[in-house]
């Protein structure tokens, strides 16, 4: 078994839309992020959509507009939507959201989920090329994390293939 010890800032146990953005935010101030996935890097969609989708609020993207992860989207794969409409189950109520009830163009974007947690590895990538540390530990099982007390806080993982870290922390996220 191979022993790694790093002195990491920050872990992220999961790498998709939430654990990819909060690793992008924390290396953009500065700190060290290690995200540790069990699923493989993704890739950008291609072909037919993703029958995964989300819906964006405005400030959704306006944050994945100023992290510049947005520039890494394929427009052509991103939606905005005007209305919603909400019903019970019974039909006995509904609601409908239009944007132009609140003079804006839209009430926030769909987009795939594969096609989000893509352009926000990428933008790790691009990260940890221009000096920024952001490094992924994809296509693993999830590591199993434990706390141990040694004149600090500590978490001990291993990952497929037998490697084991050692990392004294600050705080540790699951995403």
């Amino acid at each position: 078994m191979t022993q790694q010890v790093d002195q990491q800032h920050i872990i992220i146990v999961g790498g998709g839309m939430t654990g990819g953005l909060l690793a992008v935010l924390l290396a953009e101030q500065g700190l060290k992020v290690t995200v540790l996935d069990g699923a493989p890097a993704p890739a950008m969609p291609q072909g037919k959509a993703q029958l995964r989708v989300s819906t964006l609020t405005e400030a959704s993207h306006w944050l994945l507009r100023n992290t510049g992860v947005w520039d890494y989207l394929d427009a052509s794969r991103v939606q905005p939507y005007s209305a919603m409409q909400v019903w019970d189950q019974d039909g006995t109520g509904e609601v409908l959201f239009q944007a132009e009830e609140v003079g804006a163009e839209s009430l926030g974007w769909l987009l795939e989920n594969g096609h989000l947690a893509a352009a926000l590895y990428q933008k790790s990538g691009y990260l940890a090329d221009t000096g920024l540390a952001v490094r992924r530990a994809s296509g693993c099982p999830a590591p199993r994390c434990w706390h141990r007390t040694m004149g600090g806080a500590q978490w001990r993982y291993t990952l497929a293939g037998g490697l084991a870290g050692r990392c004294r922390w600050r705080p540790l996220a699951g995403a």
